[in-house]
């Protein structure tokens, strides 16, 4: 696998970052938290271990020089893209890659048409497709492990109190219904998680009566006036 690789760990890892980066958006907002509007995501995503980034990312730099029948590297010197942007360029490859509907094309279609033109072949910005899963368990992993973190000194006047069963039906930023029964893991004032209302981290049931069964087990945000208290 080394031999196909010729980018540098530091461009492999910056740009491992960032594609995890919009992983975890999508995890964060499928399990209900929200952005403020503006907010870049990147300065915000929590910073993963540059030896864990490129354990994920190497695997998939190795596919594209297979795809590409030369290494990342020479294929980005060949479209001449500046070294310095070769990390930006390796994140669009990833997303297009990933089916997130930008790629490569959008910001160094220039750049394609002249290795194109140089190697007299077509070229192929996003030549395979993955679900980049190592990328997105982590991702749910970190955010699993941010909701759950416990309120140390709950408030009384609470909506309600952390271990205290409720029933959900709740509309999800995903669009999914979630509907189920949980645990009440904290109550967030309004505007802590960029919410409107008084929100509550509750951790679902697992197995039946969990619906989308995606949810068993998964702890979410949502409004507290979605959930009822069943004691």
């Amino acid at each position: 696998m080394l031999a196909t690789i010729d980018l540098s760990d530091d461009v492999m890892a910056e740009a491992a970052q960032d594609f995890f980066a919009s992983e975890w958006a999508d995890a964060r907002e499928e399990a209900g938290f929200c952005f403020a509007a503006g907010q870049e995501i990147t300065d915000i995503c929590p910073d993963q271990s540059r030896e864990k980034l490129l354990g994920l990312i190497r695997p998939h730099v190795a596919d594209l020089a297979r795809a590409w029948g030369r290494g990342v590297g020479e294929m980005f010197a060949s479209m001449e893209i500046p070294e310095d942007k070769w990390a930006d360029a390796l994140y669009y490859v990833l997303m297009g890659c990933r089916g997130h509907g930008v790629g490569l094309e959008d910001d160094y279609d220039d750049n394609i048409e002249t290795a194109r033109a140089k190697l007299g072949i077509e070229i192929d910005p996003s030549p395979f497709h993955s679900e980049f899963s190592e990328f997105a368990d982590l991702a749910y992993e970190i955010v699993e492990a941010e909701a759950l973190t416990p309120d140390t000194d709950p408030d009384p006047d609470d909506t309600f109190q952390p271990g205290e069963r409720v029933r959900l039906d709740a509309r999800m930023p995903s669009g999914d219904r979630l509907k189920g029964t949980g645990k009440v893991v904290r109550c967030c004032p309004p505007g802590e998680q960029n919410n409107a209302v008084e929100g509550v981290v509750v951790t679902m049931d697992e197995g039946e009566g969990i619906e989308p069964w995606s949810y068993s087990g998964r702890t979410v945000f949502v409004d507290a006036e979605e959930c009822q208290s069943i004691g």
